[in-house]
């Protein structure tokens, strides 16, 4: 909980607008269908676009800012001396969870006066609590407050998700970032009939400290074994593509879209035994201790706070300077919305083609891919042309180190 902290009331339980009338038969007089103009078609899409983007008060502004963004109104800071326009747009956003807009008329105010419209909207719900996790049983559940005045019985047998605003920690300080998880995680299960005889009659009554909490897992963490984790592995490893896009959707908002620095390192791990499976990644190659050893390579990818993006296994033959272009491009590829990254990584990672793709290299709105790559001693003669325009620009009469 180092790199992200949770405020109170930051995630609402998002309910997924996925009912099935199948099961049920209604009888209703045939009837003309309801003519829809196109236009007021296109407006009702519209609005079940930005209801469907704004699960939450935060996302909601969000949306708001983007849309008027888009008809040219352009954001103000309350901090800062404002210098308006007749006939200037501007908007102003308060706490993430605000948005007032206007338009500067173009006569005196004095003559014209001016229109105000508001509008306030709730957003009623469940909120997760500041200390959220409940054990008990081989059940994992969420704890949950009631916000507003939502109907709770609608929020069972229903696949429920979160949405909400986090607090990360970047190199220019703290930063909010919007989180949304699409995918299904929580329910809140109903009971069947037996056990509750009078719910026809007078309704689902749900105790909100022992019955809302909502179901995240079917496992307590103190009773995970050995052999769970395994049998997880090789459920895992059959959805591997679809677990590690699900992975890098759910790391994107805790990842600094500014600036990133990302270390790339390739470790060799000895594997025991001479059995021999179908595909398998360990082979005979050169240890880190010089000696020639079964084993497997593993890269790995992580963030200057220590954050794991991304790994791969490698046969443990592999040449590591092989294995640096195929984990570059996938990172970009699942991390598209970063604006700059920066790529360090250790001396065993250098070649002169690694070096020539890296340049080529473009980011997703077309910045270039800046790395460092350690350069051995003993190699330093290999590099010394491909160096040397930049070291007779900018490095004989620097007074300060340099960068390039």
């Amino acid at each position: 909980m180092n790199d992200f902290v949770f405020f109170r009331a930051c995630f609402f339980v998002r309910v997924f607008s996925c009912i099935s009338w199948s099961t049920f038969s209604f009888k209703t007089p045939a009837s003309p269908p309801c003519p829809l103009c196109p236009p007021a078609r296109a407006a009702a899409l519209d609005l079940i676009d930005f209801i469907d983007a704004s699960p939450s008060p935060w996302h909601a502004v969000a949306s708001c800012a983007q849309r008027l963004s888009a008809q040219g109104f352009v954001r103000l800071d309350e901090g800062e001396r404002w210098q308006l326009n007749p006939g200037s747009r501007h908007y102003v956003v308060r706490g993430g969870a605000s948005i007032i807009a206007f338009v500067v008329g173009s006569e005196p105010l004095v003559e014209q006066g001016f229109r105000i419209v508001g509008a306030h909207t709730d957003s009623p719900g469940l909120r997760v609590k500041p200390r959220p996790a409940l054990g008990g049983d081989v059940l994992l559940r969420l704890a949950v407050e009631v916000y507003g005045g939502p109907i709770i019985a609608t929020f069972t047998d229903r696949d429920l998700s979160l949405a909400g605003r986090v607090v990360v920690n970047s190199e220019a300080g703290p930063r909010t970032r919007l989180l949304r998880f699409d995918q299904p995680l929580l329910r809140l299960p109903n009971l069947a009939i037996h056990m509750n005889r009078e719910v026809n009659e007078k309704g689902l009554k749900l105790d909100k400290q022992t019955e809302l909490p909502l179901i995240l897992a079917g496992l307590n963490a103190s009773q995970v074994s050995h052999d769970h984790l395994l049998r997880a592995m090789d459920a895992l490893i059959d959805r591997r593509e679809a677990v590690e896009k699900l992975v890098a959707e759910l790391l994107c908002p805790l990842i600094d879209q500014d600036l990133s620095v990302l270390f790339y390192d390739m470790a060799t791990i000895r594997a025991e035994g001479q059995s021999e499976q179908k595909d398998d990644v360990r082979q005979f190659g050169m240890a880190k201790e010089g000696l020639i050893a079964r084993q497997f390579m593993l890269g790995l990818v992580q963030t200057a706070e220590g954050l794991p993006l991304f790994h791969e296994v490698f046969e443990g033959n592999a040449s590591e300077t092989h294995t640096l272009m195929p984990t570059v491009t996938k990172i970009l590829e699942r991390y598209p919305s970063i604006r700059r990254v920066v790529l360090i990584a250790d001396r065993g990672l250098l070649s002169l083609d690694n070096l020539e793709a890296l340049s080529a290299m473009r980011l997703e709105h077309g910045a270039p891919l800046e790395f460092i790559l350690a350069v051995p001693g003993r190699r330093y003669y290999e590099f010394a042309e491909l160096l040397e325009p930049f070291d007779r620009a900018q490095c004989r009469k620097a007074s300060i180190e340099v960068f390039g």
